[in-house]
């Protein structure tokens, strides 16, 4: 089922690869480069940068006014860094030195535009004593983050050494596999994940690890002491170890660790299945999780509850993947942007993991993107009931474009809709059943239930008109009607409960909130 998405996510997944292969925009002349003092790579960075924004971003961007912002940025590293413009240029000016002009190129061409902000960048480097010391990753840094604050909120860049634990989070890294407590008094594994290089050394939870590659890990930082466990995939690693007062060494090979997302609990007739984020093994780990509650629990097992409260989101394709292992068709998610690859449709494809079995979604204000991906397209094909507050209203997709500083670039790309056609970028997912009016007490929302409370599902039943009203007033009007509350209780896990439980209740809201299932 998984596999059968593959073809149709290959091109939107291979953006960011694509996209680092502008290497050569925006050259500067060889009788510059003296002046970049370090940022020899400049024309190439910015050159890629530019290229990007210019092809990738959703909307058509000014590249005059996107340089000047950019400039503009380079006075966080120096607030004495000034310069004026017009129409033509650019002009930049210090003390009773005579004034440089640098002539606007004129068009859109982003690699005329990355040499002129090289241009600028160089000359400003002999002038101002701050930006000459700047290391060339600062200069990257406040450029970038200059131009992409007014683009969107979710645009950004991220230096090299953010962009590799970035990397690391969604793709994994070579490490051991555990966790780990580190405070004053040392390094103890909390836990050891299963097949992993600690799992087969015979680690155990409780473990001190006192070194690492024959480096004391006492009075170390988190940081620190990761960076002495992690490394290159099929390193070794020698461990020092200590358990019941003795000491002994383990030797590992390190693999790629991809961290684990789903967390699953038994609550009653019903599988708590949590979802913290989504990286490149949500979909499988699930798969198992689901596997793993209907083969141990059987005819007991009445329904599944997906908790994604809190859920920040992740990689797209991974969220489509987890919404098709509960469907058997219909359309998960449609992108639509300005580049002709930003349009995108995806189905679902013939098998659900759950077997019919009843679920509900747990959604709050935290939960955004990915996880926003997964309530809508489980809500919309009535397969699930989505339970708690709007979310926090993440519609649109980015895309991560790997620079030649090993930095990224996070450009957003494309707009997501819902099954229904519905978008809800600063809208958010509107729950079936609403429980942000609720103090916390479930028996009153069950109760309610009972009497068939208008209010619960009032704030689903009115969501196309939300949006026809604008994105503005519909995302005002929706949040009215159903507020995002990023704060967790247990109302809505015990209201997900009690209605997994009977199955009568679960019809009673199912036709609530306008969605045609049988448990």
């Amino acid at each position: 089922m998984v596999n059968g998405l593959s073809s149709r996510l290959r091109n939107l997944s291979h953006a960011g690869p694509v996209l680092a292969l502008f290497l050569a925009a925006g050259c500067a002349s060889s009788d510059q480069l003296p002046q970049l003092a370090g940022l020899d790579r400049a024309h190439d960075v910015f050159g890629a940068g530019y290229d990007g924004l210019s092809d990738y971003y959703i909307d058509r961007l000014d590249m005059r006014k996107l340089t000047l912002h950019g400039l503009n940025g380079l006075k966080t590293l120096d607030p004495n860094f000034a310069f004026t413009a017009d129409d033509r240029q650019i002009t930049l000016a210090y003390g009773k030195s005579e004034p440089r002009i640098f002539a606007f190129p004129g068009g859109d061409d982003p690699s005329r535009w990355a040499r002129l902000t090289v241009d600028v960048v160089a000359e400003s480097r002999v002038r101002f004593a701050p930006l000459k010391d700047a290391s060339p990753e600062a200069i990257y840094k406040a450029v970038f983050e200059a131009e992409l604050a007014d683009l969107d909120a979710f645009s950004r860049y991220s230096s090299a050494d953010a962009a590799r634990k970035a990397r690391a989070s969604r793709e994994g890294f070579g490490g051991i596999g555990v966790t780990l407590s580190i405070n004053e008094s040392g390094v103890a594994i909390t836990s050891v994940m299963p097949e992993t290089p600690a799992s087969r050394a015979g680690l155990k939870d409780g473990d001190r690890i006192l070194s690492a590659g024959g480096i004391t890990l006492s009075g170390l930082s988190s940081n620190e002491v990761l960076e002495k466990l992690r490394g290159q995939i099929d390193s070794t690693l020698v461990l020092t170890i200590e358990r019941e007062g003795k000491t002994s060494e383990y030797k590992l090979r390190r693999s790629r660790i991809v961290p684990a997302t789903v967390l699953v609990k038994h609550e009653g007739s019903a599988a708590h299945i949590r979802v913290t984020g989504f990286n490149q093994r949500t979909a499988k780990q699930l798969e198992e999780a689901v596997g793993a509650a209907l083969a141990n629990h059987g005819p007991g097992l009445k329904g599944l509850i997906l908790d994604l409260r809190g859920n920040p989101g992740g990689l797209l394709d991974q969220a489509v993947y987890v919404a098709d292992l509960f469907l058997n068709e219909g359309l998960i998610l449609g992108t639509e942007g300005r580049h002709p690859r930003s349009k995108q449709s995806y189905k679902a494809t013939a098998g659900d993991v759950a077997r019919g079995l009843p679920m509900i979604v747990l959604i709050n204000g935290g939960s955004a993107s990915a996880a926003e991906i997964v309530a809508a397209a489980l809500q919309d094909n009535h397969r699930a009931l989505v339970i708690g507050s709007t979310s926090y209203g993440k519609g649109s997709v980015q895309t991560v474009m790997r620079l030649p500083n090993d930095g990224e670039m996070t450009i957003t790309w494309a707009r997501m809709l819902s099954p229904a056609g519905l978008p809800w970028h600063r809208i958010g997912v509107v729950p079936s059943l609403c429980t942000s009016h609720h103090s916390g007490d479930a028996s009153q929302v069950i109760a309610d239930l009972r009497r068939n409370a208008p209010e619960l599902g009032a704030a689903f039943a009115q969501r196309t008109s939300f949006v026809r009203q604008g994105e503005t007033a519909g995302a005002e009007a929706a949040r009215k009607a159903c507020p995002a509350k990023a704060s967790e209780t247990d109302l809505e896990l015990k209201v997900a409960q009690q209605v997994i439980d009977e199955a009568g209740l679960f019809v009673l809201v199912s036709r609530q909130g306008q969605i045609a299932l049988t448990p």
